[in-house]
């Protein structure tokens, strides 16, 4: 297989100065930036399939049968990458006939840091919630130049990797994080242990390790919302620590996993049973004070042990063929509520009450000029349908999913490790909703447990939960999700995806 990395500078024009950021609901756009904002991309190529064929002469020949597929991995320093600025990209990239990729062969990952520059105009209007409101009803997309520059930009970055791809093997090695660095914001009491798992690859010629992918499940907010600078948070600081650490001879990229409810520890201390059981205590959660210092705390902490991670990997456990299946789903989820039982009539009344200004007002405004095609808010597919009797199908959200089979091999000795599964999912997962998405995957017939969550994948419609949270602890992150059922219907329309891949596995 064939392997190559880049990275390329995406931050605005004039560091950032003025331009409003996206994550909270600040009371001023950005004053410069802390570090710069960045695409990252790793382009993997399989070998294309040989045949062997006698010439006239009797000497054996090898003639390609095909082109060789092209998998493109993309991490954007961004809040999130909504489903239209995607669908763009995709189709910028595959119109290049050297670059020799296919939209369902390209994932386009959203960090999801706190500090980025806004894209969907949301929060256009600083200062409140309710102006994050007034973003998605008349947000009309303010960020045209900026999306085509920091495109174009991407072109340029995927043009130089095309060119230097160069023979590689891989390693896939994971630990688990042991460290309070991590914290359920919901429920501390879990003490929420991940894993870090990193993608290694190493040039066949001389041994050199050309590239790291770091994949761990914790929000990007180690900086707070009195933060005024744009920053890539812990993640830029990953990939810097591993790139220095290698004297820039080696790339570093970082997906970010099932993180929706997963926080970083920064002022909140880690009394987790005072953090569990007291209000103004698990307030401090969603409120803590981090500063660049724990930006880069954390950032370093996490590069060191994927550093010595890399180091670590015996020659044996790296493989140098690869082949990949890759298949996506477009879909559309209904705006609707679901609150079959009562719980508690303080958290009914609330879940009902924010539903429907959603439906009255917020989502009919941002859908008024669609006219059944695009929406007039860019940061979501909305859709509303002119005619429908049934009131909960008046209006829906299009998104996507992505499921990819990643197989390595070992030419020398013709063997193989389990496959590998990476699933594209379009928003921020919860911890339950990852353990099921996850085991979605029947061990039967996909046979490994090797399987990275890559959060905020190609869009963002919503917190992904099980419906429980929402009827039994509510909260900010349902008020914020499209609809509620967000979760429950991308776990169907996952398991439905299976289902076709089942067929070419």
């Amino acid at each position: 297989m064939n392997i190559a990395f880049g990275k390329i500078i995406i931050t605005p024009k004039n560091d950032g100065v003025n331009v409003p950021m996206a994550g909270y609901t600040r009371s001023f756009p950005a004053q410069g930036k802390l570090d710069d904002i960045y695409a990252r991309g790793m382009l993997i190529e399989e070998e294309p399939p040989f045949e062997i064929s006698n010439s006239s002469n009797s000497s054996k020949s090898i003639e390609s049968l095909e082109s060789p597929k092209r998998f493109l991995i993309l991490s954007l320093d961004f809040l999130k990458v909504p489903l239209s600025i995607s669908q763009y990209i995709k189709q910028k990239l595959t119109k290049v006939p050297e670059f020799k990729l296919k939209p369902e062969n390209i994932m386009i990952h959203a960090i999801h840091t706190h500090s980025a520059p806004d894209l969907t105009g949301e929060f256009y209007w600083p200062g409140s919630f309710l102006n994050v409101f007034r973003g998605i009803m008349f947000g009309v997309n303010r960020n045209d130049r900026y999306i085509v520059y920091f495109t174009d930009r991407i072109i340029k970055m995927v043009r130089k990797m095309v060119l230097h791809l160069e023979p590689s093997q891989i390693a896939i090695v994971h630990q688990k994080i042991t460290e309070d660095i991590l914290i359920n914001r919901r429920n501390p009491i879990r003490k929420s242990k991940k894993d870090l798992w990193i993608l290694v690859c190493r040039s066949q010629q001389n041994g050199h390790i050309t590239g790291i992918l770091g994949h761990f499940p914790m929000h990007p907010t180690t900086l707070s919302f009195q933060n005024n600078k744009l920053s890539a948070d812990y993640p830029g600081r990953f990939c810097a620590k591993i790139e220095s650490t290698f004297n820039q001879k080696t790339h570093a990229i970082f997906i970010t996993g099932a993180a929706g409810d997963l926080n970083p520890i920064t002022t909140c201390g880690t009394d987790f049973d005072v953090l569990e059981n007291d209000p103004k205590a698990r307030l401090s959660v969603y409120e803590q004070l981090g500063t660049y210092e724990h930006t880069q705390k954390i950032g370093f902490l996490l590069a060191k042990k994927a550093i010595n991670l890399a180091n670590s990997i015996p020659k044996d456990q790296y493989y140098d063929s690869f082949t990949f299946q890759s298949h996506e789903n477009k879909f559309p989820i209904y705006i609707q509520d679901k609150q079959p039982f009562v719980y508690n009539w303080g958290r009914w009344l609330q879940n009902k009450l924010f539903f429907y200004l959603k439906r009255a007002f917020l989502f009919p405004i941002a859908t008024l000029h669609s006219k059944g095609r695009s929406p007039n808010f860019p940061g979501m597919m909305l859709e509303r349908a002119s005619l429908s009797i049934d009131f909960q199908h008046r209006l829906k959200v299009w998104t996507i999913i992505q499921f990819v089979k990643c197989q390595f091999f070992q030419k020398s000795n013709q063997s193989q490790r389990e496959p590998l599964y990476i699933l594209g999912i379009p928003g921020e997962v919860f911890e339950d909703l990852g353990k099921k998405l996850k085991q979605a995957v029947p061990q039967n017939t996909f046979k490994s447990k090797n399987i990275l969550l890559f959060q905020n994948t190609n869009d963002w419609v919503a917190y992904l939960f099980e419906l429980k949270d929402y009827l039994i602890q509510g909260g900010y992150e349902p008020i914020v999700s499209a609809s509620p059922t967000c979760g429950t219907e991308i776990l169907k329309a996952f398991k439905k995806l299976l289902f076709t891949a089942t067929k070419t596995t």
